[in-house]
């Protein structure tokens, strides 16, 4: 099942994800479009077995790293 979330996910970026984000006008409205895309489409994968949680994180690139520690 990863490798279909992966697959789809990929697919999900390449088709959809890149005309949305051009459509949007606001970060706000970008976080919520982006996020609904990618819950919707794990949910479809699953068949709502799973809990789904979406985190967007949206930085402006300015030359700075980011570190993450899960």
């Amino acid at each position: 099942m990863k490798s279909q979330i992966i697959n789809s996910l990929m697919t999900l970026f390449n088709n959809e994800l890149k005309e949305n984000l051009l459509k949007s006008r606001n970060k706000e409205e970008i976080t919520n479009t982006v996020s609904n895309l990618i819950k919707n489409n794990i949910k479809a994968i699953t068949s709502n077995r799973y809990k789904v949680v979406i985190e967007i994180l949206l930085n402006e690139n300015k030359g700075q790293g980011i570190k993450c520690v899960l």
